[in-house]
């Protein structure tokens, strides 16, 4: 909670950021909750390819695996003949040949295609031409988990080769029936293969869809289709309970498909391949896994994308296209009301009479409320009178999210904005101990947030950006206001330790240093159109040429 200071209590600058970061932030700034990706298969072992025929060992027709890849998943349930389990008798895991064999002659076992397949970031074993995996990064398809696997005695089972089909289910279920160089097939074919969590793959055993399912619920969908595919592919069947576990899981994603299982592994860039009649050569061997991108290595399914607070930069948008997403949740635009206090102050264009100035402030104002992101209500200049600033006040509370006004924040005759305030509010907290930007007070009009900006329009800017921002930020939703100054060398002196945190304006120069501003005043507005950001000094220190100081690039601001 706030604590209030006293009216006529001073603050400092950082005293006063803590009190207006610790507010309890409303939402009216463009956010986006949390997204997922819907449909994606984190760890898929899917692949963008195309066509690597089936191994000419194989004695038995293909079954229907062309015929069901790409085929409606509650279609291709429809064709799998429905029996009970034949006996386990004489199964073995010697039935499906040797474990990992390399079937497809590529020099590399089939365990380290797999890992090569489906892990990222990958480091291989010296002199195995790429094939021996050492370590990797695997999302697993299970879990949702990131795995990082490091090949090892006691590392290694942290990722395990799943079939996706287990040798054992299929052996009572029709594998019998097939030749050994076939189940020997089925054993190494790396559309019925995944790299998952290894605790995951010991729970499932030799367990099918009515036993054992993903606990990552998005993943499902696709691993119940991908053992159609592989049952499909090999002429197996399913038992009256799996068929109905894959039945209840399919009817939550009527339009998931078969996966193709044409068993491709890798992508050859088009310019390194020449076609010469019906014969295609490629320039390099291709590598297992090569430009293949695959589903969930960018969002994996279930993956926050966006947090409440973030803000919608072109590449959160863009984020949220990419998963599918046609509209988000987002605050509205923080409704600011602003007027400037004084008779003396004149509109641009106008004739300036005696004792007349330019109400530089207003413009000033808006535009940085409107880099900001905010919807500015200007309610023009206020002459100095304790009746026409409350009517202003109370307008503004009808209107607007947050009050702010500038000038009359001080102890003249006709400083009207304290009082005007008190009358129809509270004030929290009046001056602080900044240079510039003394006068500066924060509170509260019949309900609605009030900041009051010194009147000279240097430190109304500086107080604007350094103080008002991060509250009016934290208003509009944003989890994330506080700046970050740059180290930056300083190729002047300022001698003059002072007693309050002063913010002075410089400039970046050629060599990387910074100048500052011949004059510092507070009225000297030219200092802030020539600076490119501002330097922050601590209360008491002084600064030597070649010294290393905070630099706040005015660009920061509103990034």
């Amino acid at each position: 909670m706030m604590k209030k200071a006293s009216a006529g209590s001073r603050t400092s600058f950082n005293t006063f950021n803590r009190i207006l970061t610790c507010l309890i932030p409303i939402a009216f700034v463009l956010t986006v909750g949390a997204c997922g990706t819907p449909g994606s298969d984190a760890g898929s072992a899917e692949r963008q390819s195309s066509g690597q025929s089936e191994s000419a060992e194989s004695s038995e027709p293909s079954s229907s695996a062309s015929a069901s890849g790409g085929q409606l998943a509650t279609s291709a349930l429809e064709t799998l003949p429905v029996k009970g389990r034949a006996p386990k008798t004489g199964y073995s895991r010697d039935q499906f040949g040797e474990a990992w064999a390399d079937v497809d002659h590529n020099g590399c076992d089939t365990r380290n295609d797999i890992l090569n397949r489906d892990l990222t970031n990958k480091t291989h074993k010296a002199g195995t031409h790429n094939c021996v995996v050492t370590s990797g990064r695997l999302v697993d398809p299970y879990t949702a988990a990131v795995i990082d696997f490091v090949r090892g005695q006691s590392t290694s089972a942290a990722v395990q080769i799943d079939h996706v089909v287990a040798l054992s289910d299929a052996w009572q279920k029709g594998a019998q029936q097939l030749s050994a160089d076939r189940r020997k097939q089925l054993a190494n074919d790396p559309y019925n293969l995944l790299a998952v969590d290894g605790p995951s793959n010991q729970r499932k055993s030799d367990g099918d869809a009515a036993t054992w399912l993903p606990a990552n619920k998005s993943f499902r969908c696709s691993y119940v289709a991908r053992q159609i595919g592989v049952k499909a592919k090999y002429s197996l069947w399913v038992t009256q309970a799996e068929h109905d576990a894959m039945s209840r899981v399919l009817s939550s994603c009527p339009a998931q498909t078969v996966p193709t299982g044409d068993g491709a592994e890798s992508v050859v860039p088009q310019e390194d391949v020449s076609r010469e009649g019906d014969v295609v050569a490629f320039s390099q061997t291709p590598q297992i896994g090569a430009w293949v991108r695959r589903q969930g290595s960018d969002v994996a399914a279930g993956s926050v994308i966006l947090h409440v607070g973030d803000r919608l930069t072109p590449g959160a948008i863009g984020m949220a296209a990419s998963i599918g997403r046609a509209y988000v949740t987002v605050f509205r635009k923080l409704r600011v009301g602003v007027f400037f206090s004084g008779d003396e102050l004149v509109q641009p264009g106008e004739p300036l009479p005696p004792g007349g100035i330019y109400n530089s402030n207003r413009f000033m104002v808006r535009s940085i409320l409107q880099l900001l992101g905010c919807e500015v209500t200007d309610l023009g200049s206020v002459p100095d009178s304790l009746e026409a600033t409350k009517r202003a006040f109370e307008h503004a509370a009808e209107t607007s999210d947050v009050i702010l006004t500038t000038g009359g924040m001080s102890v003249g005759e006709e400083d009207h904005i304290k009082p005007a305030v008190e009358a129809l509010g509270r004030i929290d907290l009046w001056r602080v101990k900044l240079k510039p930007g003394k006068p500066l007070a924060f509170g509260e009009v019949k309900d609605v947030p009030f900041v009051g900006l010194p009147g000279n329009p240097v430190s109304g800017f500086v107080v604007l950006l350094m103080m008002a921002r991060p509250f009016l930020l934290r208003r509009m939703g944003l989890k994330e206001v506080d700046l970050t100054p740059m180290k930056i060398r300083a190729d002047f002196d300022w001698l003059k330790a002072g007693d309050r945190e002063e913010f002075v304006r410089v400039r970046r120069n050629a060599e990387g240093g910074l100048d500052i501003y011949h004059t510092q005043n507070s009225q000297v507005l030219s200092s802030c159109a020539w600076a490119d950001g501002l330097v922050d000094i601590p209360s008491g220190a002084v600064i030597y040429r070649g010294d290393v100081v905070h630099y706040y690039p005015f660009a920061q601001f509103f990034a």
